[in-house]
């Protein structure tokens, strides 16, 4: 019987993978926040344990129980060859551990670990790289970190509200949209805050959180994960930290900052240093910045992990697994070694800047910091980035960079578990080729690879697909989506900036993509191989090799 926890552990299949992987290598793994977990029930004691190998063992809690039967049915402890137990703390932290004394010396290193190891064989440490990114970043004039943070969409596109709904109600806006800030259809400076700002300029100013609950309620409700978001919508505007917010002066909330973080994260029932949560504040703390309020603390609210945010530390070469302790501690260090020399700068700052630079290309970070006023910044990031602990990714490997398209399938995985809920586009499809193709774009192009379905058009490995659904390119009585979309999705995820398409698919594929980047220059390695049996085939050897076709 599927469980109410079940949709939860779904959303974080790719975090539980990486702790399997990390603890079958160090016996035990990284911490995981699972604290939103919250939002799917009730319960008086969190404290759970659940082992899995070929079965599952133990597991008497029903959310602990939910998370083993996820872990087995998506076969993640099958390559391992030995049980792990799963342990999640009474405050909301997820570890796993190997049971037993399996050698571990056969291993397939992950590239994560790989450069955990090529950090630590390196005479610059991880605490040198700090210090001198935090040397190249103190060089940004205080000025220039202000127009960093009025970059920001949420401030670009919510700006023009503050003086029309007044402080406290632009204030709660600014919170609520922040806490719903997660799981997007698309790039958030596109699909998120260009919508809400549409909404909100159509719809009469509301005199309480109440009405402002009636004009988000049905955006959200076309949202993905629409449920939780309604949910979290009503959570807080419902709530008496809202009602104060509405009636607050930027003042009081100056003064009262560090508490509204508390109180925030009390009243979503999170972590305090959950994503969402810490958005939402840096949300608030904008706010404030736009009327001119600079005298609050934001010094304990840490920098939000997201996407972006964990990209860029493993492009500079901070950390070796995705553990979100770890990235934000690394960016608090960053932060003290920038006020060492620059004490106004706040995390604000710095969070904003990281997630406008993190996907950049060369050329796109001398343009941005050309516009910025201090290009010699950003050639010495670029430097710092491609130095000897970088990760080398497509964004800085070379003149030429590279995108990877591979297809889509007609197996997927509700196929096999119909209840397995919303699932990332990297997990979905199961069929042998579109495993294959997959398999090879993460081998070779790990951060520049998108999935062509015919329904959603490019999605990246971590977009979230809510369910079943059957549209093929073959049969255009599917309707499948249209080379006109195609490129207007290009544009918006930000695909147009690559110097060639490398399309890991049949020739159908290939048709399409040449249609949507006719600029550009297509690179189809299967291209006479013949069937699908001998694509496979080369595409599992090159993986093997660790050679490109």
């Amino acid at each position: 019987m599927p469980s109410k926890y079940d949709r939860y552990w779904l959303e974080k299949l790719g975090d539980i993978s990486k702790l399997i992987e990390e603890a079958y290598i160090h016996g035990t793994s990284s911490e995981l926040d699972v604290s939103e977990i919250r939002e799917y029930g009730d319960r008086q004691n969190w404290y759970g344990v659940v082992e899995v190998s070929d079965k599952i063992s133990r597991g008497e809690m029903a959310h602990a129980r939910s998370l083993g039967k996820i872990v087995l049915e998506r076969g993640f402890v099958n390559p391992y060859n030995c049980a792990f137990r799963f342990v999640i703390s009474s405050d909301l932290k997820l570890r796993v551990m190997r049971l037993g004394t399996e050698d571990t010396s056969n291993l397939e290193i992950s590239e994560y670990v790989k450069h955990a190891l090529m950090i630590s064989e390196t005479s610059e440490s991880a605490e040198d790289r700090k210090e001198n990114l935090a040397k190249i970043l103190s060089e940004i004039p205080l000025e220039v970190w202000d127009r960093i943070v009025k970059e920001e969409p949420e401030w670009r596109y919510m700006g023009p509200f503050l003086n029309r709904y007044g402080f406290g109600p632009f204030a709660t806006l600014m919170v609520v949209t922040g806490l719903n800030d997660f799981k997007l259809k698309g790039r958030a400076e596109v699909s998120y805050w260009p919508k809400i700002s549409r909404i909100l300029d159509s719809s009469p100013v509301p005199e309480s959180p109440r009405e402002l609950y009636a004009i988000l309620e049905q955006f959200y409700r076309n949202e993905l994960y629409s449920d939780l978001k309604v949910n979290r919508l009503g959570r807080f505007l419902f709530s008496p930290l809202a009602e104060k917010l509405w009636n607050s002066t930027p003042k009081t909330v100056s003064r009262d900052f560090p508490s509204i973080w508390k109180e925030l994260a009390y009243t979503m029932r999170q972590n305090p240093e959950a994503k969402t949560i810490s958005f939402a504040m840096k949300c608030l703390g904008i706010s404030l910045l736009m009327v001119g309020e600079y005298d609050f603390d934001f010094s304990e609210i840490p920098i939000p992990v997201d996407y972006r945010v964990r990209i860029f530390s493993k492009k500079a070469g901070f950390v070796a697994t995705e553990d979100d302790n770890e990235i934000r501690q690394t960016w608090q260090d960053v932060l003290e070694l920038i006020k060492r020399r620059k004490p106004e700068v706040t995390m604000i700052h710095l969070d904003s800047l990281i997630w406008q630079i993190a996907r950049m290309n060369k050329k796109e970070m001398l343009d941005y910091f050309s516009k910025m006023g201090c290009r010699s910044v950003g050639e010495n990031i670029v430097s710092f980035l491609i130095g000897p602990c970088s990760t080398k990714t497509t964004h800085f490997g070379g003149e030429n960079l590279k995108l990877c398209v591979v297809p889509c399938g007609s197996r997927k995985i509700w196929d096999v578990n119909p209840n397995a809920g919303p699932t990332k586009a990297r997990d979905m499809y199961i069929g042998s080729f579109a495993k294959a193709c997959r398999e090879y774009a993460e081998k070779f192009y790990p951060d520049s690879y998108v999935i062509l379905s015919a329904k959603y058009g490019f999605l990246f490995p971590d977009d979230v697909i809510p369910g079943p659904y059957n549209v093929t390119f073959n049969d255009p009585s599917t309707n499948p989506i249209s080379v006109e979309e195609l490129r207007r999705q290009a544009e918006e995820k930000g695909l147009t900036k690559y110097d060639e398409i490398v399309v890991i698919a049949g020739s159908n594929y290939v048709n399409i993509v040449r249609k949507v980047f006719k600029d550009k220059r297509v690179i189809t390695p299967l291209s006479g191989l013949g069937g699908m049996g001998n694509m496979i085939s080369a595409l599992k050897k090159a993986v093997s090799e660790g050679r490109r076709l």
